[in-house]
């Protein structure tokens, strides 16, 4: 071989190294970062259940999300087990009366379609502490835009109800990128 091709194989080598060392450090600072996120959302999700007696809390300004057309939004909310340990499950849908007249012929069946992560789940709760859920939903671009939808929250605690809660939808155009 002559000098040149080991020069350049060597080259290569370190550069593929480099390449691999910068790329686990930017993995390594983004799973941090969703960390730092999910403690911050939690820490304001407990700040949220301010009033003594409170099963849950919503980290929703005004229970309303205003979401663009084509975007996804996730709504964060906790459950304050406030009796003893015990299994809770919730389900997010949409009711029959749920759909605002703005939303041009949209069911509430299709309106549960938007619920694309979160449509139920279940967590142990031991008394006295919190359980954490979010629900993502995706407003497709034939959404109309100034459409309202309701989407009621069930919670259950060993099959018996526990709390419910709502929160709305309402939909933006979608920005120009």
């Amino acid at each position: 071989m002559s000098v040149g091709t080991m020069v350049i194989i060597v080259i290569a080598v370190v550069m593929l190294v480099l390449a691999l060392i910068f790329v686990r450090r930017i993995f390594s600072g983004a799973t941090n970062n969703v960390d730092q996120l999910n403690d911050a959302v939690k820490g304001e999700i407990n700040k949220l259940f301010g009033q003594e007696g409170q099963k849950y809390a919503l980290s929703l300004p005004g229970m309303t999300a205003k979401v663009k057309q084509r975007e996804t939004f996730g709504v964060a909310f906790g459950i304050r087990n406030l009796d003893t340990s015990g299994k809770f499950h919730y389900q997010v849908e949409v009711q029959s009366s749920g759909v605002s007249p703005t939303c041009s012929g949209l069911t509430p069946q299709q309106a549960n379609n938007w619920i694309i992560l979160g449509k139920a789940g279940d967590m142990s709760i031991n008394s006295g502490d919190v359980g954490y859920g979010l629900i993502k939903i995706n407003v497709p671009s034939s959404a109309s835009v100034g459409c309202q939808v309701r989407f009621n929250v069930e919670v259950t605690r060993d099959g018996n109800t526990y709390t419910s809660f709502f929160f709305d939808a309402e939909v933006g155009a979608a920005g120009i990128f």
